[in-house]
């Protein structure tokens, strides 16, 4: 059974980015480093091999798929981490990126905050003035 129309019964389809082989439905994928990410496919049929991603490296699939990084991340090994210029500021073992340029939680370092008379942060520094 190899009719990607009819996989291993009357009536089921494989989806896009995946074929009909021994009557089940099989990712295109053949690089044993990428993985199957149905929501990353273009909907492309000469292009179906865009379902295939390495989730260890990419921002939209970072270790799983559709577990997307934020703007201030990258996706390293699997995991979303900080980059320059954020730094990790979170005290539970999670993300929790901050700039430590312009953040008044977490001005100049995760540690400083600004309050009171220096509210604001510019260029590492509390600053009386926005």
């Amino acid at each position: 059974a190899t009719d990607s129309s009819n996989c291993g019964a009357c009536g089921v389809a494989c989806p896009y980015g995946k074929y009909c082989a021994a009557g089940a439905c099989t990712p295109v994928c053949t690089d044993p480093a990428l993985t199957y990410c149905e929501t990353a496919c273009p909907g492309d049929p000469l292009d179906a091999g865009a379902c295939c991603i390495n989730t260890l490296s990419s921002h939209t699939n970072c270790g799983a798929c559709a577990h997307a990084c934020t703007t201030a991340q990258s996706c390293l090994t699997g995991n979303c981490e900080c980059h320059a210029p954020y730094d990790n500021c979170s005290t539970d073992g999670g993300q929790l990126c901050s700039n430590p340029n312009n953040d008044p939680a977490h001005c100049g370092n995760c540690a400083t905050a600004c309050d009171g008379g220096t509210p604001w942060c510019k260029q590492g520094g509390c600053s009386a003035t926005p």
